[in-house]
């Protein structure tokens, strides 16, 4: 019987420090999202073009680091005692095994609600249309008078004028406006409409140099941007570095890297003009001697009709001889039409002269009357006629229908007096009327005794009382 041996328990993984504080970094950068964090900047420093510092509030502080790469454009932010808002990954310093947070993005405390603004104002002007590509307008080739806005004293005027130096001749403008700070808005936007109402203006350069995010914060404000899109003129606008975008910029009808490349965009290169005079001067001399070769063929026409006068006064006189042709038709045919004309308003007159039209009138109303007349007679002849016959036949139908409705009104008069009360009293009959009324009597019972009768015969009436009712045989 063997006897079973135990069990040897796994060997359990061994982690060694820095394997330690990479799991946990790589464990907390898997789990949790990057976030914002708000705090008070201190023990800022540099080395190697990353920033180190420590973000805190009264109850805590934390480490952290933002590396050059995106340390560039917002150094300004990072000094002891500003209060910043950052978008952080939390992780761990490995080889300390130190919790810290990396930076991605530093605000300036109140720079996150002015980004969503400058968005809410950009999603505006985009709605009305002012950021749409359809409404940007060409630069001119060739501009001769060039408006500038920026500051006098900045070095973004220097290196438009630089530009300008290198390349084809043309009057340049300055509109002087401050480019930074609180008033700049306002004097960007008058700068604007002076040079707009300049006549002769081909375009306007709006440029500034680089700086930080709120030294740009002018060319973010929505009065800057409708001032450029009510400019009457294109506008290039170049501020700041080429990674720096406005909304002055979206707005504009070109968008320039910088001043230097605004001014580059603006001003032909001399290269560029030398070769579109010596383009030109191609065309006019194109254009010269085919000119030439028409007017030689021309001179050569003229001339060989001046080495023939005969042959010239002959093709004059012929045409003279259609001319006077055609003159003479036209002026028969004129001529006819006139006479034709003119009798028709002789016949017209005729006819309407007063005393031929009262002559035609008498005539025709006496034609009228004679007719009237003969039409009037015809019909009273005409009507004593049917008069007399109608008269003949009424005498006729009453002589042979007059025995037979005498007939029938005797009979129809018998029949009358048949039916009539006064007829059946001639008959031995009488009515008895009760007395005042009048009412006649059906029955006895419809009697009392001592009630005063009026008897009616076919001649005369008799008044009797009732003294006795006697029985009605018929009911036995």
């Amino acid at each position: 019987m063997s006897v079973p041996q135990p069990k040897t328990a796994p060997a359990a993984r061994v982690f060694s420090p820095y394997q330690l504080n990479e799991l946990v970094d790589r464990a907390l950068a898997d789990n949790l999202a990057p976030l914002w964090i708000e705090g008070e900047l201190g023990d800022v420093s540099e080395r190697t073009g990353h920033v180190y510092f420590s973000l805190r509030d009264p109850d805590a502080s934390v480490r952290g680091v933002m590396f050059a790469s995106d340390v560039r454009r917002v150094r300004h932010l990072f000094a002891d005692g500003l209060r910043v808002r950052l978008k952080v990954v939390v992780g761990i310093y490995v080889p300390r095994g130190a919790f810290q947070i990396r930076a991605l993005i530093a605000l300036a405390t109140g720079e996150g609600d002015r980004a969503a603004e400058i968005a809410r104002m950009r999603a505006k002007l985009e709605a009305e249309g002012l950021l749409h590509p359809s409404r940007k307008r060409a630069l001119p080739r060739w501009p001769q008078r060039i408006g500038v806005v920026t500051s006098r004293s900045g070095a973004a005027l220097h290196d438009v004028l630089e530009v300008a130096r290198s390349r084809m001749p043309v009057r340049l403008i300055l509109a002087h406006a401050t480019v930074q700070g609180i008033d700049a808005p306002t004097a960007i936007v008058s700068a604007l409409g002076g040079l707009s109402q300049l006549p002769h203006l081909d375009l306007i350069l709006l440029v500034r140099g680089g700086g930080a995010q709120e030294d740009l914060s002018a060319f973010d404000d929505e009065r800057v941007a409708r001032a450029i899109a009510r400019s009457p003129v294109p506008v290039v606008c170049g501020v700041g570095h080429e990674v720096d975008v406005t909304t002055a910029d979206l707005v504009a009808d070109l968008r320039a890297a910088t001043p230097s490349h605004a001014a580059e965009l603006a001003i032909p290169a001399r290269e560029a003009g030398a070769k579109a005079v010596l383009q030109a001067r191609t065309r006019v001399d194109r254009a010269l001697r085919t000119k030439a070769h028409q007017w030689r063929q021309r001179s050569e026409r003229m001339s060989a009709l001046l080495r023939s006068p005969e042959r010239l006064l002959l093709r004059q006189r012929s045409r003279e001889q259609v001319l006077r042709a055609a003159l003479d038709r036209a002026l028969q045919k004129r001529l006819n039409g006139a006479q034709r004309a003119l009798s028709e308003l002789r016949a017209r007159l005729q006819e309407s002269e007063p005393r031929a039209r009262l002559v035609r009138t008498r005539a025709q109303l006496s034609e009228i009357e004679g007719r009237l007349h003969r039409a009037m007679k015809a019909n009273l002849e005409q009507g004593e006629l049917g008069l007399r016959h109608i008269e003949v036949q009424l005498r006729r139908g009453a002589l042979a229908s007059a025995p037979q409705k005498r007939a029938r009104f005797i009979e129809q008069l018998a029949r009358l007096h048949a039916l009539s009360p006064i007829g059946i009293l001639s008959r031995g009959y009488a009515i008895a009327l009760h007395e005042p009324s009048g009412r006649a009597l059906l029955r006895a019972e419809d009697a009392k005794i001592g009630d005063r009768l009026a008897i009616r015969l076919s001649e005369g009436t008799l008044l009797a009382d009732v003294v006795a009712r006697a029985a009605d045989p018929s009911r036995k």
